[in-house]
């Protein structure tokens, strides 16, 4: 029996030690959580599933699967339309 705080083999499995901050709109926090109400997952677990399309999409568009193909992302106020190109294959 596990008493409290000991992990099981599943929380090791794939920890999760690292926070990171977003800033976002009163409207993207809606969409986020309606989202996370919708599909029952926490707003943690949304947006990995999210990076993660993100990063697939990224990885097909280099061609053979090769991270090292990929560019830095944008940090300028180009990000929005690199995401609309993503997502919308504009």
């Amino acid at each position: 029996m596990l008493g409290g705080g000991q992990k099981t083999w599943k929380n090791l499995e794939n920890q999760k030690d690292t926070t990171v901050r977003a800033r976002m709109d009163k409207i993207t926090v809606e969409q986020l959580d309606k989202c996370c109400y919708e599909m029952k997952l926490t707003r943690s677990d949304v947006i990995q599933t999210v990076i993660q399309k993100v990063f697939d999409e990224l990885i097909k568009k280099a061609g053979s699967g090769s991270v090292e193909k990929l560019t830095p992302f944008p940090t300028s106020t180009t990000r929005r339309s690199k995401l609309a190109q993503i997502f919308y294959h504009e």
